[in-house]
């Protein structure tokens, strides 16, 4: 049972995190859903469970201020689907650390 409700929302997530050698490790995903809690990201890369990864979620402008919002922060994987979709996608649950999401607004100009 969620503590959170998701919503069906496909945007473009930049995931960042630490690989095994040290080296930063980026990637675009898109996400599946979304909520205050977590999200579920579709990924061309496998992260392990348990590892910390920053992400960035860019929400499109929803009036004609073309001022959309950003949201930031620190997640942990806490659950791996593999082979989603048509292509060799794989699926992330991504549990949010709360104090660690920024929400900013991102305006176009």
């Amino acid at each position: 049972m969620r503590k959170f409700a998701r919503y069906s929302r496909a945007f473009f997530v930049l995931l960042t995190w630490t690989g095994r050698a040290g080296k930063q490790i980026q990637i675009e995903g898109l996400t599946r859903d979304i909520g205050a809690g977590g999200m579920f990201v579709l990924a061309p890369k496998i992260i392990p469970i348990g590892v910390s990864v920053h992400y960035e979620v860019r929400l499109p402008a929803l009036n004609r201020t073309r001022c959309g919002m950003r949201i930031a922060g620190i997640g942990q994987v806490a659950r791996l689907e593999k082979n989603m979709g048509p292509a060799q996608w794989y699926g992330l649950a991504l549990q949010f650390s709360p104090p660690m999401v920024r929400v900013t607004a991102t305006c176009m100009r």
